[in-house]
C-alpha cells in the first residue's frame, strides 16, 4: 500500500452503539481530513453497568482516537437515540467539529425522540436534541447543523461543497466530494405511512387541547406536555399502528465511496472461502435504518442504484446492531463484509442468531465489534489505486482538503 496516501476507516469497540470514523491521510497535506458517523453507546443495554462506566468508556475511546483540538471536518448523525449520540458532547469538547449533518426534523420525529427518552427514563432537557431544537435546528452549541431533507425520489441532486455550505438544509442526493477522490452521499427517507401517523398525532393533540403553532421548534414544549397528557403507552400505540411494535422510522444512511469506483480495486479486496473477492472501498453506514420495511429498502436501493454504486458496496454497517427486525435479504444480495456493533452481554441479545445465519447463507462475512478492544476493526484503503478522477495536488491545500463540486 502507498503509505503516504490512504483512508483509514475505523469501527470503534464501544459495544451496543455506533462510533465510526474515516481519516484521510496525505503525507504532504497540512493535516488529516476526518469524518465521523455517529458517536455513542448505551449503558441500558448492559445489565449491572452504570451510566458513568459507559461515559468513561466512550470518553476514553474518543481520547485515544483523537488528540485534543483535532479538527473533525464532518459529523453525521443517523438519528437521535442515545446509543448513537451520547458521546458527542465529549467529542465536541475535545475536538473542533466543523459541521454536523442530521436527518430533517419533523413533527413525527420530534414526538418519537421525546417519547424514546421518556420511555428509557432519561431527561432530554439540556441534552443534545433539545439544544438543536432551541437553536431552531441550526446549531449544536456553536457548531452549524445541516438537515438532510427526507426524500423518496431517486434523482441526483446538485453537489455541495462542505466549506461553502451555509443553507440550513440539504437535499437527499446532494454529494459531498473530497478533491475528486472521495464521495459522501447521505440519504434520508420517511415511510409512506408517516403522513397518516402525523394526522393521528394532530388529532390526539387536538383532543388534548394542544394547539400547534406550526413552528416545530416553538411547538416542542407543547409536544412534551402532550406526551405527559396521553402517556407513553398510548403514544407508542399510535406509532405501532403505522410501523409495528419494533420500529426505527427516522434513521439516515451515509454512503462513503471513492469518487470513481468500479468495485475491482484489487488492493482493497479480500477473498473468504467460497466468496468472490469482496471490495471494501465503498461502505454504507446505516444507523438503525428500517430495512425490513420493503418500501424503505426499495427506495434506498433505487437511490444508490441511480448513483451507479449500489452493486459496488462491499462493506456495510448492519442496521440496528444486527436485529432481525431490521433484516432484509435484499440488502445482502451481493456478498459483503457486514459490521455489527453489539455488546458482549447485550440485554437485547444482538446480533440475533437469525440475522447471522441469514448473512452466512448470503455468503456475507459478519464481523461483530463489541466493547472488547481486540474487536476494533480498521480498513486501510490505498488512495493511489482508486483515485481515478482529475485530482489536484493535495499538498497545496492550506487548512484542510477542498471539496470539489461535481
Amino acid at each position: 500500500m502507498n503509505e503516504s496516501k490512504y483512508v483509514k476507516r475505523t469501527f470503534y469497540p464501544i459495544g451496543h452503539g455506533a462510533f465510526y470514523a474515516e481519516r484521510f491521510h496525505i503525507d504532504d497535506a497540512s493535516r488529516d481530513y476526518i469524518i465521523i458517523f455517529d458517536c455513542g453507546c448505551f449503558e441500558a443495554a448492559k445489565p449491572g453497568v452504570s451510566s458513568k462506566d459507559f461515559e468513561e468508556r466512550i470518553d476514553e475511546i474518543i481520547n485515544d482516537a483523537f488528540a485534543e483540538g483535532t479538527i473533525i471536518d464532518a459529523l453525521f448523525i443517523s438519528h437521535f437515540h442515545a446509543d448513537h449520540i451520547n458521546g458527542i458532547d465529549h467529542l465536541m469538547t475535545r475536538c473542533k467539529v466543523q459541521k454536523v449533518f442530521v436527518p430533517k426534523l419533523s413533527l413525527s420525529m420530534v414526538v418519537e425522540t421525546y417519547m424514546y427518552y421518556k420511555d428509557i427514563g432519561i431527561d432530554s432537557s439540556f441534552g443534545l436534541f433539545d439544544r438543536i431544537i432551541e437553536s431552531e435546528g441550526k446549531f449544536i452549541n456553536d457548531v452549524p447543523v445541516i438537515q438532510i431533507e427526507a426524500s423518496d425520489e431517486v434523482s441526483i441532486s446538485s453537489s455541495v461543497e462542505l466549506e461553502s455550505a451555509t443553507e440550513a438544509t440539504m437535499p437527499s442526493g446532494g454529494i459531498l466530494t473530497v478533491n475528486k477522490i472521495w464521495k459522501y452521499i447521505p440519504y434520508y427517507v420517511t415511510s409512506t405511512n408517516d403522513s397518516n401517523l402525523v394526522q393521528d398525532l394532530r388529532r390526539e393533540l387536538a383532543s388534548c387541547k394542544k394547539i400547534l403553532t406550526g413552528n416545530l421548534y416553538e411547538d416542542s414544549k407543547i409536544i412534551k406536555d402532550f406526551l405527559e397528557s396521553i402517556g407513553i403507552e398510548k403514544c407508542k400505540r399510535l406509532y405501532e399502528k403505522h410501523y409495528g411494535k419494533k420500529h426505527n422510522c427516522y434513521s439516515m444512511t451515509l454512503l462513503s465511496k471513492p469518487y470513481l469506483c468500479n468495485g475491482q480495486c484489487k488492493k482493497q479486496c479480500r477473498k473468504f472461502g467460497h466468496n468472490h473477492m469482496l471490495c471494501y472501498a465503498a461502505c454504507l453506514y446505516m444507523g438503525d435504518f428500517d430495512a425490513a420495511n420493503s418500501a424503505n429498502l426499495e427506495n434506498l436501493k433505487n437511490f444508490y442504484t441511480n448513483h451507479k454504486c449500489w452493486d459496488k458496496i462491499g462493506l456495510i454497517q448492519v442496521p440496528h446492531h444486527g436485529s432481525e427486525n431490521n433484516y432484509n435479504e435484499e440488502l445482502y444480495t451481493i456478498p459483503k463484509f457486514c459490521m455489527i456493533s453489539a455488546g458482549k452481554t447485550d440485554s437485547y441479545e444482538h446480533p440475533d442468531n437469525t440475522t447471522l445465519i441469514n448473512l452466512y447463507q448470503k455468503r456475507c462475512v459478519p464481523i461483530i465489534v463489541t466493547e472488547d478492544a481486540k474487536t476494533k476493526q480498521e480498513f486501510l484503503i490505498d488512495l493511489s489505486t482508486i483515485s481515478l478522477g482529475d485530482q489536484q495536488n493535495l499538498a497545496s491545500t492550506s487548512n484542510n482538503f477542498n471539496f470539489e463540486q461535481l
